[in-house]
């Protein structure tokens, strides 16, 4: 399984990101704001893109023979979901990065991740 990894890897950093990979990319990862949504679902829609876009341009996607390719559109959801995204604290909880971390790990951050594996795969291979 190492070795299909690779190689879906090496796939990822031979597609390019344009803009409609990574918008197509982003909204099925997080499902999109539809246009009937409240304006609380859009800020908070457009917080998270742009802190993506930020990710993206930050230097953990500047990494030479990643940089500007679907892996480095991978990598930015898995940055995001791992250490921006927002998670609800039980009363019986640690802290916000414990929750995070679980979240991430067992919860819906690691279902938005397995979701982002496939989505980008899936792109990559269509592009």
């Amino acid at each position: 399984s190492h070795a299909v990894t690779v190689q879906a890897f090496e796939h990822l950093v031979s597609k390019p990101i344009t803009e409609r990979l990574k918008d197509t990319f982003f909204a099925r990862v997080f499902e999109g704001v539809g246009p009937d949504e409240s304006e609380r679902a859009k800020t908070i829609a457009q917080s998270r893109i742009e802190r993506l876009e930020a990710i993206l341009a930050g230097p953990s996607s500047q990494i030479r023979g990643t940089r500007g390719t679907a892996f480095a559109l991978l990598n930015a959801v898995t940055e995001y979901i791992e250490h921006d995204r927002t998670t609800r604290i039980s009363e019986d909880s640690d802290s916000v990065e414990a929750t995070r971390l679980l979240s991430a790990t067992f919860g819906s951050g690691a279902a938005l991740k397995a979701k982002a594996w496939v989505s980008i795969l899936e792109m990559a291979n269509a592009e």
